[in-house]
């Protein structure tokens, strides 16, 4: 971990620590109500929402969900999709109402190459937020991978309408390398 990062965990009242030598996961955050320092890892496992020192309650459920969160981002990093989606599932068990946990799923199946899977979990966000144009570019992105130009380009059309960023992003993805020299591609990148 970077000073840097450090610092900005610090702020945020939230530390996640990654020992790699026995693959544990470790999530520290403050109490809400007088900032002792929470193993939220310990918590989770006992069940207990209430701080040792204060004796306040404090939301468990919002601590397990930030802690599968960082179990699933540093997954990510590592390359370990399998690992991510089951963390993320269980994130997604507790709060099916969240776009962008739909959103990061497809992400993770497009990664796995269930494209299909991908493709629903970005309607399923769509339909929490018509606006997440995010969704709409991941959904570009499974159609490309399952060759189907068409799709992809509707799909990539509307991220690009709702947030034009999409446009740079797309020239370099190689999610889209099935369509890239198509006519319509290359037209809608360069506009």
């Amino acid at each position: 971990m970077t000073y840097d990062e450090f610092k900005e965990s610090y702020e945020s009242k939230v530390l996640n620590i990654f020992i790699s030598d026995n693959n544990l996961f470790y999530n520290f955050r403050n109490c809400p109500h007088c900032d002792f320092i929470l193993a939220i890892h310990r918590h989770i496992g006992y069940k207990n929402n209430k701080c040792p020192k204060c004796k306040s309650e404090f939301n468990l459920d919002q601590f397990t969900k930030d802690y599968y969160l960082g179990l699933c981002e540093d997954a990510k990093k590592k390359g370990e999709y399998n690992k991510a989606l089951n963390c993320l599932n269980l994130v997604i068990q507790t709060d099916q109402t969240d776009a962008n946990l739909w959103d990061h799923r497809a992400f993770i199946l497009i990664k796995l190459g269930k494209h299909d899977l991908a493709m629903k979990s970005c309607d399923k966000a769509l339909v929490i937020d018509p606006n997440f144009y995010n969704a709409y570019y991941n959904k570009a992105c499974a159609f490309s991978l399952k060759k189907d130009e068409i799709q992809s380009i509707i799909n990539l059309q509307k991220a690009i309408n709702g947030e034009p960023k999409y446009k740079e992003l797309a020239k370099t993805d190689s999610d889209f390398d099935n369509i890239r020299e198509s006519k319509e591609f290359q037209k809608l990148i360069s506009i």
